[in-house]
This record gives C-alpha cells, structure tokens and sequence, in this order.
C-alpha cells in the first residue's frame, strides 16, 4: 500500500477536520485541528516545519506547543512559561457589541491559546499555517481542498 501524499492529507484528513472545529469549535475538534495542520508540513517536506517557524515566528512557535502540549501535557519553549494541555480558553462569538480586533462575522465562537503573553485563536493558527503551506509547496497543493477556506485569520505579529 503506498503512502499518503501531502496532497491526500491535506484533502482527506486537514480540510475536514478544520471544517468539523469551524462547525464545532470545542477543545477536541481544536486541538485535532491544530495538530492536523500543524503536522500537513511533514508530509510535504523534511524542512517545511523549520522553514514555517522562520516565516511565521511566534504564530507558528504557539501552534507548535499546543500541539506538543496537547501531546505530551505540557510543554515549553525557552523562557515562555510552560503550555499545559487544556490551558486553552473560550473565545466566545463575536459581532455588535465585541471589540473589533476580535469582529468575525458567521462566527460561532472558538478557543484560544496564550503564548508569551499573547492570544491566539487556534482556528486562526491553522489556518495561518496551511495558507503557509499551500504557497510554499504549491505543485503539492494547488487547488487542494485546504485552499478554499474564506476566513480572514487575524493578523499576528511574528516576534
């Protein structure tokens, strides 16, 4: 039996597993999310994670230890406090009345994450770095499932 190709993860195991935490935005369909995009980048090259790191900074670095946080329970990174499995908190749905950093319309609420002192939306997060993805490898990715979302990712800095 041959091995996945990036392409079928990404359109058989990625897209839809973003779609059910869009649909279901709790912890498990979360953190599944962001393990699933995180990890899309071993199956397009032996480099794409450290080369997201480098492009994405701090975004990226958050997306990375949630996933070994949700993994190995906790887990740290330099001087940043450590990240334990099950830190992450509600981000309730936004609209009228929110403050607009955070406005997202058709938003039915999410989870963040806090690294270094910052939040992120970890629907946010996978998307940042499948979007990453799918410009970096684009004969792997093109047109693939994981190119078609419409959601605006808040922006975040990298350092």
């Amino acid at each position: 039996m041959a091995a996945m190709s990036a392409r079928e993860f990404a359109d058989e195991i990625v897209e839809p597993t973003i779609r059910e935490f869009i649909a279901t935005p709790d912890r498990r369909h979360g953190y599944l999310a962001c393990i699933v995009s995180y990890h899309l980048g071993d199956y397009l090259s032996p480099t794409a994670l450290a080369d997201a790191k480098t492009a994405l900074g701090l975004p990226f670095v958050a997306l990375y230890r949630m996933c070994n946080a949700a993994k190995h329970r906790e887990a740290t990174h330099g001087k940043a406090p450590p990240m334990a499995a099950g830190s992450d908190t509600e981000r309730t749905a936004s609209g009228f009345g929110s403050l607009w950093e955070d406005l997202r319309f058709d938003d039915r609420c999410g989870r963040h994450i806090e690294h270094d002192g910052r939040q992120y939306d970890m629907l946010d997060l996978c998307l940042i770095a499948v979007r990453h993805y799918a410009e970096q490898y684009p004969n792997d990715l093109r047109d693939s499932a994981v190119t078609r979302f419409h959601y605006n990712t808040k922006p975040y800095p990298a350092t």
